[in-house]
């Protein structure tokens, strides 16, 4: 072992330095009584009358302490505190032989001394600097974050105490002690002789009283930290981190491969270079990285290339990557999405004996510039469950089960292993790089108070319980007790679907059915299961089990705010001759904002699925005019999005035709506006196939464009739910995942699902409960005026509630003046103000919200030659996209052969 001193420690205080000696076998021993007033030599009388504190050597160190930025009266300098100690009780501390020799060797020689159990320190000590945010648990305290530039003592795993000896984590000396450092502290005009003796002097107490082998009294080296270091701390200097002598994560760390964040940087056949993170525990699927990369050929750089942007072969650090672009070289960066959820990442440092301990969030906002993308798989050759958390042998029984139950049902499936023993759902997705939406809990509840029932439900939903009440017929219904949990061979928190018997009756929420990947618990604390929806399907085939829809999104579980979108399409049906404001917050304005920021944005009017529900000529003439103008007058820009009517593209309806032949009818039949109409007494036999039909067309609607993501109102998911089910049904027949999933862009707060003016049910033309855009604007005022608000406010005076009220829901949505609106609110809840007051502000509001717009819509209301332009523009964009992925479709599943006349006039206009 050495001790080091960093060169900036020593630039800014030269004369500072350690000694330290080594002594072996020591015998620890309490009770003895070594350390007390007697053999000290000094009483507190003397204490008090000889100026005792006036003393040379208090005053230089106390005089460090200031230099330190420390308040030598409230942080004494340890002798000093001993002697203050005694002074203010006549006492002073027993621990037992070593500790106390040492203490009084300090107190004779006025010299800080330490002793330090030699197997607790993990490579060399440094006196050096410590880091921002920088983590210290002193003794029998809780874990600090540290300033940056105290200076600290600290091995190459964790900081020993602020220097010198104040709040020291070193290990106890204890009865298991056998080998001890003694180290000596010495500062300005302190001699290092005094040291070296005061040190020697403790060697040979240690030697007499515990029986120790003395070793050499050594002094410190100094060290210069490398560059990349001082660069990395510079970049880091606000965001949490600690950066460790060299040693692999796993000993810096006990920890699974699942904490090690390497960076792999290749380079493409046309000389781009791509840096990858990914986790340790994970590898690269080939075939998806290279279509994320949009290149055929890619190398991992060799030690030549990775020299020439400035890394040596294992040196390289995500936080470094701006010296790529400083070597004069371009580079593309890629994250695979399980690097998010990492709370603890150890990644390279740009030095060869040097370790980075990080977050993985952080990382990402030093890099800045990055691709997200799902691209890897867990390698099972790292999965190590006993190198993170120790797992019980109940556990270990409980993973057996369950293994045993999945290969009897021949069901492929991979154990997990999240390195967190915390239940918290949250975490535990974090800590797997999961999506919500991938996560299976099984629910058990106890109905009328002799049922046990358990719920399978995605966790991105939560329960509706009265609506679980109805369909299952209960008066009363509570989650189970954990006494009730462990009756049925589970503990609190810990369940799985698979280890579930018949004691309980079993039902599945809607949602699951359109699951792809399933993430679900293993009964264990840090365990999970992964495994696809087609084997938990054919797993409860076993079960009597019934397929209910009583969940609904839980806002504080979404996916869609992280997903990296560059290409995105909707579309609007023309059902109502105007657009109304909940439109316009629930899809027109999520729609308008994102063709702001992604690279390729797709509008229609979908004039076919208006169909389903407008027969009437010349009234869908009407509507389907309405919503062009309505759309153009709104903010749309035909010049960075295509808009066009889904019947000017017949490759919808033809992409439909093949679609509904991956799509079982059961499908189907859950589908909200099928169910819809039966709940309302429609007979099935009246329903027409258009409705039925209608989420396969709009499957085709959304695959043509293979968008990463469809901005919808919350009523629209399940059909891009049903898009993603009908997209790896499809996929799963042919080579390659053709069809990308699309994720569904749900808008945050009121507005992915308005309300109506009567406070109960969606805003809807047909329900007469809308508050118009382009309506004259009497008409608008009316709708106002007659919004649903507070029914137990009878009187302007009475205090009224503002959550769920329509009219502040609107104010929200619409009202710019956000001072107002508080104030309104705030007043509305005291009694100070009454519905009409609030009203009339709303109208006002709407005014300024949408004046532009109005004026817009007037202009053009005449020109429909502007509104043809704009859609025959679209659909001239539209097509060839279009086309292109149907004429792919056609090839893969053999209709685009050579004989096809389709693929020859294609060719023809080529």
């Amino acid at each position: 072992m050495k001790f080091k001193i960093s060169k900036q420690v020593k630039e800014k205080f030269p004369e500072i330095d350690v000694v330290f000696l080594p002594v072996r076998d020591v015998n620890v021993v309490s009770g003895v009584k070594i350390l007390d007033g007697k053999n000290l030599g000094i009483t507190t009388k003397e204490l008090r009358e000889d100026k005792f504190f006036e003393r040379e050597m208090f005053s230089l160190y106390r005089e460090f302490y200031e230099e330190l930025g420390l308040d030598p009266e409230e942080h004494q300098p340890s002798v000093e505190s001993l002697y203050r100690r005694f002074l203010a009780s006549g006492k002073l501390p027993q621990i037992n032989n070593v500790v106390d020799i040492t203490n009084l060797v300090a107190l004779q020689t006025f010299v800080p001394l330490g002793v330090f159990d030699s197997e607790s320190i993990k490579g060399d000590i440094i006196l050096r600097f410590s880091d921002e945010g920088e983590e210290f648990r002193p003794l029998g305290g809780k874990i600090e974050s540290l300033r940056k530039g105290l200076v600290v003592m600290a091995d190459d795993e964790k900081i020993l105490s602020r220097f010198f000896y104040r709040d020291s984590i070193y290990q106890k000396i204890t009865s298991n002690t056998k080998n001890v450092y003694v180290l000596g502290c010495k500062v300005k005009g302190v001699a290092k002789a005094v040291v070296e003796e005061a040190v020697k002097k403790t060697g040979e107490q240690l030697s007499v009283e515990a029986k120790g082998k003395i070793g050499e009294v050594l002094s410190s080296e100094i060290i210069e930290e490398p560059e990349s270091l001082s660069r990395l701390r510079e970049i880091l200097k606000k965001i949490p981190h600690k950066i460790y002598k060299y040693s692999s994560h796993y000993e810096v760390e006990p920890g699974s491969f699942k904490k090690g964040l390497p960076t792999l940087i290749f380079v493409t056949d046309t000389d781009e270079y791509i840096v990858v993170l990914r986790r340790d525990d994970t590898k690269i699927d080939n075939k998806k990285f290279r279509n994320l990369v949009g290149s055929k050929t890619i190398y991992l750089c060799n030690d030549e290339q990775l020299e020439k942007i400035g890394f040596t072969k294992g040196t390289v650090s995500p936080v470094l990557l701006d010296q790529i672009r400083g070597n004069g070289f371009e580079y593309r960066v890629f994250v695979d999405e399980k690097v998010v959820g990492m709370k603890e990442a150890y990644c390279g440092t740009g030095s060869s004996d040097h370790t980075l301990r990080i977050s993985g969030s952080n990382v990402l906002k030093v890099i800045k510039e990055y691709r997200l993308g799902n691209f890897t798989s867990i390698d099972p050759k790292k999965v190590s469950r006993s190198s993170s958390l120790p797992i019980s042998k109940d556990d270990l029984e409980t993973i057996k089960r369950i293994e045993k139950v999945l290969k009897q049902n021949k069901l492929q499936y991979k154990v997990l292993d999240s390195g967190t023993d915390s239940l918290n759902l949250d975490e535990q997705v974090r800590a797997l790089g999961m999506k919500y939406r991938e996560g299976l809990g099984t629910l058990l509840f106890k109905g009328d108070g002799e049922r046990f029932i358990a719920l399978l439900r995605r966790d991105d939903r939560s329960v509706d319980n009265v609506r679980l009440k109805q369909v299952l017929k209960l008066k009363n219904i509570e989650m189970c007790s954990p006494d009730e949990v462990k009756k049925l061979g589970f503990k609190e928190g810990l369940l799985t679907p698979f280890l579930l018997d018949d004691r309980v009756e079993l039902y599945v929420d809607d949602a699951v059915m359109y699951m792809d990947r399933v993430i679900t618990g293993s009964a264990t604390k840090s365990g999970a299961i992964e495994t696809d929806k087609g084997n938990i399907l054919r797993f409860l085939e076993k079960r009597k089990y019934r397929v209910i829809d009583v969940t609904f999104p839980n806002p504080h579980r979404q996916d869609a705010d992280n997903i990296k979108v560059e290409t995105v399409l909707s579309g609007i049906t023309p059902s109502g001759n105007a657009l109304h404001i909940g439109n316009y917050f629930g899809a027109v304005k999520p729609q308008m904002d994102l063709q702001k920021s992604v690279k390729n944005s797709f509008y229609f009017v979908a004039d076919l699925h208006a169909l389903t529900t407008v027969q009437d000529k010349k009234k869908l003439e009407e509507n389907i005019t309405s919503n062009i103008l309505d759309f153009i007058a709104l903010g749309l820009d035909p010049k960075k999005s295509a808009y066009f009517r889904q019947s000017d593209v017949p490759a919808h309806s033809q992409l439909a035709v093949v679609l509904g032949n991956y799509i079982p009818y059961g499908y189907l039949k859950r589908m909200h506006a099928f169910k819809d109409k039966l709940a309302k007494g429609t007979s099935q036999d009246t329903i027409n196939m258009g409705l039925f039909n209608y989420p396969i067309l709009m499957a085709a609607d959304i695959l043509l464009y293979k968008p990463d993501g469809v901005p919808v109102g919350e009523d629209q998911r399940q059909h891009v739910e049903l898009t993603r089910d009908v997209a790896q049904s499809f996929n799963k027949v042919y080579p390659g995942d053709f069809f990308p999933l699309p994720e569904p862009l749900i808008s945050s707060g009121h507005s992915g699902k308005v309300v109506g003016t009567d406070g109960e049910r969606k805003m809807s033309k047909s329900l007469g409960n809308v508050v118009g855009i382009f309506d004259d604007e009497k008409l608008i005022k009316e709708q106002i005026m007659k919004c649903y608000t507070d029914p137990n406010r009878k009187r302007a005076t009475d205090p009224g509630t503002v959550e769920g009220n329509p009219v502040f829901i609107y104010h929200d949505l619409m009202n710019d003046d956000v001072e107002e609106v508080n104030n309104l609110k705030n007043r509305y809840k005291e009694g100070k103000v009454g519905d009409v007051e609030v009203k009339e502000r709303l109208f006002e509001a709407h005014r300024r919200c949408f004046k532009e717009a109005r004026k817009k819509r007037t202009e053009i209301r005449g020109n429909i030659k502007l509104a043809k332009d704009i859609l025959e523009q679209g659909a001239e964009r539209a097509n060839k996209y279009a086309n292109k992925t149907l004429d792919e479709v056609y090839d893969l599943i053999g209709i685009g052969n050579e004989l096809s006349f389709r693929k020859q006039a294609n060719q023809l206009i080529s």
